[in-house]
Protein backbone atom coordinates (compact mmCIF):
# COMPACT_ATOMS: atom_id res chain seq x y z
CA UNK A 1 0.00 0.00 0.00
CA UNK A 2 2.29 2.62 1.41
CA UNK A 3 5.36 0.90 -0.39
CA UNK A 4 5.13 3.50 -3.53
CA UNK A 5 6.21 6.34 -0.86
CA UNK A 6 9.25 8.35 -2.64
CA UNK A 7 12.92 7.44 -1.92
CA UNK A 8 14.68 9.27 0.41
CA UNK A 9 17.60 10.42 -2.54
CA UNK A 10 14.64 12.16 -4.66
CA UNK A 11 13.54 14.43 -1.91
CA UNK A 12 17.35 15.13 -0.62
CA UNK A 13 20.09 14.98 -3.09
CA UNK A 14 22.11 12.71 -5.87
CA UNK A 15 24.73 10.77 -4.49
CA UNK A 16 28.15 12.78 -4.14
CA UNK A 17 30.23 12.38 -7.17
CA UNK A 18 27.63 12.94 -9.74
CA UNK A 19 28.84 16.32 -11.08
CA UNK A 20 29.03 15.84 -14.67
CA UNK A 21 27.39 13.68 -17.10
CA UNK A 22 28.96 12.35 -20.66
CA UNK A 23 27.74 13.68 -23.49
CA UNK A 24 24.65 11.98 -25.13
CA UNK A 25 24.68 9.49 -27.61
CA UNK A 26 23.41 9.95 -30.91
CA UNK A 27 19.84 7.82 -31.36
CA UNK A 28 16.44 7.78 -32.61
CA UNK A 29 13.57 5.51 -32.62
CA UNK A 30 11.82 3.43 -29.77
CA UNK A 31 15.22 2.64 -29.05
CA UNK A 32 16.81 5.23 -27.60
CA UNK A 33 14.14 6.40 -25.83
CA UNK A 34 15.34 4.59 -22.10
CA UNK A 35 18.37 6.04 -22.80
CA UNK A 36 17.26 9.45 -23.54
CA UNK A 37 14.81 9.26 -19.67
CA UNK A 38 17.90 8.01 -17.83
CA UNK A 39 19.76 10.85 -19.08
CA UNK A 40 17.13 13.71 -18.14
CA UNK A 41 16.55 11.83 -14.85
CA UNK A 42 20.16 12.18 -14.40
CA UNK A 43 20.52 15.85 -15.30
CA UNK A 44 17.42 16.81 -13.00
CA UNK A 45 19.21 14.85 -10.30
CA UNK A 46 22.82 16.69 -10.83
CA UNK A 47 20.96 20.32 -11.07
CA UNK A 48 18.53 19.61 -8.06
CA UNK A 49 21.28 18.85 -5.98
CA UNK A 50 23.42 21.81 -7.02
CA UNK A 51 20.41 24.05 -6.22
CA UNK A 52 19.61 22.41 -3.16
CA UNK A 53 23.74 22.93 -1.67
CA UNK A 54 23.81 26.13 -2.87
CA UNK A 55 26.21 25.91 -5.34
CA UNK A 56 23.77 27.63 -8.28
CA UNK A 57 23.31 30.19 -5.74
CA UNK A 58 19.33 31.82 -4.89
CA UNK A 59 18.09 34.10 -7.76
CA UNK A 60 20.98 32.94 -10.24
CA UNK A 61 20.11 33.58 -13.85
CA UNK A 62 20.61 29.82 -15.55
CA UNK A 63 22.31 30.26 -18.85
CA UNK A 64 20.92 27.24 -20.75
CA UNK A 65 23.93 26.71 -23.09
CA UNK A 66 26.67 27.75 -20.52
CA UNK A 67 25.00 25.04 -18.05
CA UNK A 68 24.73 22.48 -20.65
CA UNK A 69 28.30 22.65 -21.67
CA UNK A 70 29.64 22.37 -17.92
CA UNK A 71 27.27 19.41 -17.47
CA UNK A 72 28.21 17.77 -20.65
CA UNK A 73 24.94 17.29 -22.15
CA UNK A 74 22.90 18.75 -24.76
CA UNK A 75 20.06 21.61 -24.15
CA UNK A 76 17.57 19.33 -24.33
CA UNK A 77 17.86 17.08 -21.12
CA UNK A 78 18.60 20.00 -19.35
CA UNK A 79 15.48 22.26 -20.17
CA UNK A 80 13.41 19.01 -19.45
CA UNK A 81 14.81 19.08 -15.89
CA UNK A 82 14.60 22.57 -15.31
CA UNK A 83 11.07 22.42 -16.02
CA UNK A 84 10.80 19.70 -13.45
CA UNK A 85 12.39 21.85 -10.94
CA UNK A 86 10.31 24.41 -12.34
CA UNK A 87 7.29 22.68 -10.95
CA UNK A 88 8.65 21.84 -7.32
CA UNK A 89 9.31 26.22 -7.35
CA UNK A 90 13.12 25.42 -7.20
CA UNK A 91 13.23 27.48 -10.35
CA UNK A 92 11.24 30.28 -11.80
CA UNK A 93 10.93 31.19 -15.35
CA UNK A 94 10.25 34.51 -17.34
CA UNK A 95 8.96 35.45 -20.75
CA UNK A 96 12.11 36.59 -22.32
CA UNK A 97 14.43 36.00 -19.37
CA UNK A 98 14.91 32.39 -19.10
CA UNK A 99 15.40 30.46 -15.64
CA UNK A 100 16.32 31.54 -12.44
CA UNK A 101 17.23 29.36 -9.39
CA UNK A 102 14.27 30.25 -6.78
CA UNK A 103 15.00 32.52 -3.71
CA UNK A 104 15.59 30.67 -0.33
CA UNK A 105 12.30 30.94 1.31
CA UNK A 106 12.03 33.41 3.90
CA UNK A 107 10.15 33.48 7.37
CA UNK A 108 6.71 34.32 6.32
CA UNK A 109 7.02 31.32 3.21
CA UNK A 110 7.53 28.92 5.51
CA UNK A 111 4.58 29.89 8.09
CA UNK A 112 2.46 29.70 4.82
CA UNK A 113 3.87 26.19 4.65
CA UNK A 114 3.28 24.73 7.83
CA UNK A 115 -0.21 26.15 7.71
CA UNK A 116 -1.07 24.36 4.80
CA UNK A 117 0.63 21.18 5.85
CA UNK A 118 -1.41 21.75 9.61
CA UNK A 119 -4.29 21.51 7.18
CA UNK A 120 -3.73 18.06 5.52
CA UNK A 121 -0.77 16.06 7.36
CA UNK A 122 -3.18 15.24 10.48
CA UNK A 123 -5.96 14.25 8.16
CA UNK A 124 -3.84 11.93 6.61
CA UNK A 125 -2.45 10.18 9.51
CA UNK A 126 -5.85 9.57 10.58
CA UNK A 127 -6.88 8.04 7.76
CA UNK A 128 -3.56 6.24 7.66
CA UNK A 129 -4.00 4.59 11.44
CA UNK A 130 -7.00 2.89 9.65
CA UNK A 131 -5.22 1.24 7.10
CA UNK A 132 -1.62 0.38 8.19
CA UNK A 133 -0.87 -3.45 7.71
CA UNK A 134 1.68 -4.98 9.86
CA UNK A 135 4.00 -4.57 7.23
CA UNK A 136 3.79 -1.24 7.31
CA UNK A 137 4.36 -0.72 10.41
CA UNK A 138 7.61 -2.60 10.16
CA UNK A 139 8.57 -0.15 7.53
CA UNK A 140 7.77 3.05 9.68
CA UNK A 141 9.83 1.21 12.34
CA UNK A 142 12.56 1.57 10.64
CA UNK A 143 12.73 4.51 9.70
CA UNK A 144 12.31 5.72 13.23
CA UNK A 145 15.65 3.48 13.58
CA UNK A 146 17.49 4.86 10.52
CA UNK A 147 16.55 9.05 12.11
CA UNK A 148 18.10 7.78 15.00
CA UNK A 149 21.31 6.26 13.38
CA UNK A 150 21.73 9.56 11.59
CA UNK A 151 21.30 11.46 14.28
CA UNK A 152 23.93 9.85 16.33
CA UNK A 153 26.27 10.27 13.52
CA UNK A 154 27.70 13.84 12.94
CA UNK A 155 31.00 12.33 11.10
CA UNK A 156 29.58 14.05 7.85
CA UNK A 157 27.84 16.91 9.25
CA UNK A 158 30.73 18.76 7.80
CA UNK A 159 29.85 17.80 4.09
CA UNK A 160 26.06 18.19 4.69
CA UNK A 161 25.20 14.01 4.06
CA UNK A 162 23.92 13.59 7.17
CA UNK A 163 22.12 17.00 6.61
CA UNK A 164 20.77 15.55 3.76
CA UNK A 165 20.32 12.01 4.97
CA UNK A 166 18.42 13.28 7.86
CA UNK A 167 15.46 15.49 5.62
CA UNK A 168 15.07 12.60 3.37
CA UNK A 169 14.62 10.02 6.04
CA UNK A 170 12.15 12.76 7.34
CA UNK A 171 10.46 13.04 3.75
CA UNK A 172 9.80 9.30 3.45
CA UNK A 173 8.14 9.02 6.62
CA UNK A 174 6.05 11.68 5.69
CA UNK A 175 5.25 10.69 1.96
CA UNK A 176 4.78 6.87 3.56
CA UNK A 177 1.69 8.16 5.83
CA UNK A 178 0.03 10.62 3.08
CA UNK A 179 0.16 7.34 0.70
CA UNK A 180 -0.83 5.19 3.35
CA UNK A 181 -4.09 7.49 4.14
CA UNK A 182 -5.85 5.81 0.96
CA UNK A 183 -6.36 9.20 -0.28
CA UNK A 184 -5.38 9.82 -3.48
CA UNK A 185 -5.62 13.51 -3.82
CA UNK A 186 -4.71 14.17 -0.48
CA UNK A 187 -1.20 12.27 -1.16
CA UNK A 188 -0.52 14.10 -4.11
CA UNK A 189 -1.29 17.41 -2.55
CA UNK A 190 0.89 16.63 0.30
CA UNK A 191 3.47 15.53 -2.34
CA UNK A 192 3.05 19.11 -4.35
CA UNK A 193 3.50 21.12 -0.82
CA UNK A 194 7.67 19.69 -1.97
CA UNK A 195 8.04 20.98 1.78
CA UNK A 196 11.32 19.37 2.39
CA UNK A 197 12.89 20.59 -0.41
CA UNK A 198 12.01 24.33 1.23
CA UNK A 199 12.89 22.43 4.88
CA UNK A 200 16.36 21.30 3.33
CA UNK A 201 17.23 24.91 1.75
CA UNK A 202 16.17 26.70 4.88
CA UNK A 203 18.73 24.10 7.23
CA UNK A 204 21.55 24.57 4.15
CA UNK A 205 21.46 28.08 4.10
CA UNK A 206 21.72 28.85 7.83
CA UNK A 207 24.56 25.94 8.25
CA UNK A 208 22.55 24.05 11.18
CA UNK A 209 21.76 19.99 10.75
CA UNK A 210 18.33 19.00 11.52
CA UNK A 211 17.74 17.62 14.93
CA UNK A 212 16.87 14.35 13.80
CA UNK A 213 16.64 12.85 17.69
CA UNK A 214 13.69 15.17 18.53
CA UNK A 215 12.19 14.37 14.89
CA UNK A 216 12.58 10.34 15.44
CA UNK A 217 11.13 10.75 19.10
CA UNK A 218 8.20 12.74 17.25
CA UNK A 219 7.86 9.61 14.76
CA UNK A 220 7.88 7.33 16.88
CA UNK A 221 4.78 8.45 18.53
CA UNK A 222 2.92 8.44 15.22
CA UNK A 223 4.00 5.06 14.53
CA UNK A 224 2.51 4.02 18.05
CA UNK A 225 -0.60 5.73 17.06
CA UNK A 226 -0.79 3.82 14.08
CA UNK A 227 0.03 0.62 16.31
CA UNK A 228 -3.33 1.01 18.73
CA UNK A 229 -5.26 2.27 15.53
CA UNK A 230 -6.21 5.09 17.40
CA UNK A 231 -7.39 7.97 14.47
CA UNK A 232 -7.63 10.79 17.12
CA UNK A 233 -4.57 10.33 19.11
CA UNK A 234 -2.85 10.10 15.49
CA UNK A 235 -3.95 12.82 13.96
CA UNK A 236 -2.94 14.67 16.97
CA UNK A 237 0.66 13.77 17.22
CA UNK A 238 0.89 14.99 13.39
CA UNK A 239 0.33 17.95 14.47
CA UNK A 240 2.46 18.16 17.97
CA UNK A 241 4.92 17.37 15.43
CA UNK A 242 4.28 19.53 12.81
CA UNK A 243 4.13 22.10 15.28
CA UNK A 244 7.66 21.36 16.93
CA UNK A 245 9.34 21.34 13.93
CA UNK A 246 7.95 24.58 12.64
CA UNK A 247 9.48 26.25 16.09
CA UNK A 248 12.53 24.36 15.55
CA UNK A 249 12.98 25.94 12.06
CA UNK A 250 11.63 29.26 13.07
CA UNK A 251 14.62 28.94 15.94
CA UNK A 252 17.04 28.82 13.37
CA UNK A 253 15.85 30.47 11.11
CA UNK A 254 16.13 33.81 14.42
CA UNK A 255 19.72 31.99 15.27
CA UNK A 256 20.55 32.49 11.40
CA UNK A 257 19.71 36.46 10.59
CA UNK A 258 21.00 36.96 14.17
CA UNK A 259 24.39 36.10 12.65
CA UNK A 260 24.19 37.50 9.84
CA UNK A 261 23.92 40.48 10.95
CA UNK A 262 26.37 40.24 13.91
CA UNK A 263 28.79 39.32 9.92
CA UNK A 264 27.51 42.94 8.65
CA UNK A 265 28.03 45.01 11.37
CA UNK A 266 31.76 42.99 12.11
CA UNK A 267 32.64 44.50 8.13
CA UNK A 268 31.00 47.27 8.36
CA UNK A 269 33.25 48.59 11.98
CA UNK A 270 36.26 46.97 10.15
CA UNK A 271 38.66 50.29 8.91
Amino acid sequence: MASEASSAGRDGAVPSGALRLSAPMDGAGADALPGRQVLADSVYDVVKQQIMDLKLTPSKRLVIDQLARELGVSNTPLREALTRLELEGLVTRRSLQGFTVAPVPDLRDMDELFELRLMLEPGAARAASKNVSPEDLALLRSSVERMVELAGDDSDTGHYRRHRSLVSADAYFHDFVAEASGNKLLRRAVSGLHAHATIYRLYFKAGYAPEGGDTADEHATIVQAFAEHNPEQAARAMKEHLRRSQERLRRIYRLNLAEESSTRARSAARP
